[in-house]
């Protein structure tokens, strides 16, 4: 039979998705492997290399590595993991206590973590993970390997202990991990190698790890819609770092990336740049084209970009952002979030917006110790349904 002259991508991921969903698992029950049997061969069993070669790696995702993994956009929330906090983790680094790095995890700090504290955290952990499962969520724990030195404050890390290991610093956009190297503390580095190997345990591919002088931490990522991102270049990215993740995305199906100018600190570390290095504490999408933020924090041509494209901007009060962070919320799909209960106002603003708003208790970790960060650096997502793209905007 004559060699079919050109196939289609259409063509060829039709024919890799019969593959998974039918023949595949037929063959899984029988073990009756054939080679005539491949998809994409002609004659049968004699593989046609430049159809295999134009076959998309996201097509062969779940039958390499078990599953969809991916939380690009804003779809459905399926997967996420977490870390309860333990009595490891209210022992400050001795680095950080008493330093004026204390003032970069919460806006108001001054009094020692008690294990009643720790008692209360807990809860509103508790808490977090019962909404979370509620809404159809499956929820992973972190286990962290003991293949390190640990001191009182848990595993040490190249400049000494590794600091809230409660936040999950690694980010997975459709395919698999980013896995960042921290700007914004040295005692963050050498978090990448307990996240890497505890990836690595769960099955999930690791798309890239930055490296060379490249900083890029999941604050600096932030999902807009299936095929839109911002990426932050100040305090927790560089450019070297987001040229790194740039093509990575590209390849992941993210067509559109919008760079946004960052503030810092020089001297002080205190609010507001101390308790806002990351887009997430100040900002955060609530439902596709609606835009939770505080706009002392944002860069104008960030602004504009957003009114260009029809989003409607929630403004956050200056006394809520500066005591809940209220951008750093959860979504669990378009027009349905978590959010620090505390920030009342905010809440009000986003529910009139059209946004349903499950509120979730966070005063402990948010003000009372300065650690663990908001709800958004808690729960790391790494399975999403696909959700809106940007043309979807009205």
């Amino acid at each position: 039979m004559p060699a079919k002259k050109a196939w289609t991508d259409d063509e060829i991921r039709a024919a890799i998705k019969e593959w998974g969903e039918k023949t595949r698992p037929e063959k899984l029950k029988t073990g009756d492997w054939r080679a005539e049997d491949l998809p994409l061969c002609d004659p049968p069993g004699v593989p046609r290399l430049d159809l295999w070669h134009r076959v998309h790696y996201l097509d062969e995702l779940e039958l390499t590595w078990g599953k969809k993994w991916g939380a690009s956009g804003l779809g459905k929330l399926r997967e996420v993991v977490v870390s309860r906090p333990t009595e490891r983790d209210m022992n400050v680094s001795p680095i950080i206590s008493g330093s004026p790095m204390h003032h970069i995890h919460a806006p108001r700090v001054g009094t020692t973590p008690t294990l009643r504290d720790l008692d209360e955290w807990q809860r509103e952990h508790d808490t977090m993970v019962q909404i979370l499962r509620d809404n159809g969520v499956t929820v992973h724990y972190i286990e962290y390997p003991k293949a390190y030195p640990e001191g009182p404050s848990g595993p040490i890390g190249p400049y000494g202990p590794i600091g809230v290991l409660t936040s999950i610093d690694c980010w997975v956009i459709w395919g698999g991990a980013i896995v960042g190297r921290f700007g914004i503390r040295p005692t963050g580095r050498g978090k990448e190698r307990l996240l890497s190997e505890w990836l690595a345990r769960m099955g999930c591919p690791i798309l890239l790890t930055i490296s060379g002088k490249g900083v890029c931490e999941p604050g600096a990522f932030m999902n807009i819609a299936d095929d839109c991102m911002f990426l932050a270049l100040g305090p927790a990215a560089n450019m070297e770092g987001i040229n790194q993740v740039i093509p990575v995305l590209e390849r992941a199906g993210i067509t559109t990336v919008h760079i946004v100018q960052h503030g810092g600190w020089v001297e002080s570390c205190e609010w507001p740049m101390g308790g806002s290095y990351h887009m997430s504490l100040f900002m955060n999408p609530v439902d596709i084209g609606k835009m939770l933020l505080y706009p002392p924090l944002l860069s104008w041509p960030t602004i504009m970009w957003m009114r260009e494209r029809g989003f409607e901007l929630i403004e956050i009060p200056a006394d809520e952002q500066r005591d809940f962070n209220p951008g750093c919320l959860i979504c669990l799909e378009p027009g349905k979030v978590i959010m620090h209960a505390e920030a009342k106002e905010s809440i009000r603003r986003v529910r009139r917006a059209g946004v349903e708003v499950i509120e979730c208790p966070s005063i402990t970790s948010r003000v009372k110790i300065g650690l663990g960060g908001g709800l958004n650096c808690r729960c790391r997502e790494l399975v999403r349904d696909r959700g809106p793209v940007l043309a979807d905007i009205k």
